[in-house]
């Protein structure tokens, strides 16, 4: 499932990255076992004619994450597991952005400084 800026209109065609999520029923499972196993499928799948570049699963600031580029479309890809609140709130910020106008402008403002 995807989230963030992608989602939300606040994407930047110049850098942003694109997030995705995986679902999984159980809580508390080992997101970093997740993670190796959709980077050994997309290690399979993802020939040089797709132009991955697949780094291997690391603990960042919220969590474990996968982080891979395609090269043909020059985006960097995110994967984490169960961001259940990180969806949630991209629909959040999506929503206010249909509102009024202003909050976009604003938070375009304040990713600059992200």
């Amino acid at each position: 499932m995807l989230y963030g800026s992608a989602v939300n209109g606040l994407a930047n065609i110049n850098n942003s990255d694109l997030d995705m999520t995986f679902i999984h029923h159980y809580m508390n499972v080992c997101h970093q076992t997740i993670l190796n196993d959709i980077r050994m499928v997309l290690l399979k799948y993802a020939d040089k004619r797709y132009g991955f570049a697949v780094n291997m699963p690391r603990l960042d600031k919220s969590g474990y994450i996968l982080r891979f580029r395609d090269k043909s479309l020059n985006v960097d890809i995110d994967i984490m597991v169960n961001k259940i609140s990180e969806i949630h709130n991209s629909m959040l910020i999506c929503e206010y952005t249909k509102l009024d106008e202003r909050f976009m402008k604003a938070m375009h403002y304040l990713k600059q400084f992200n």
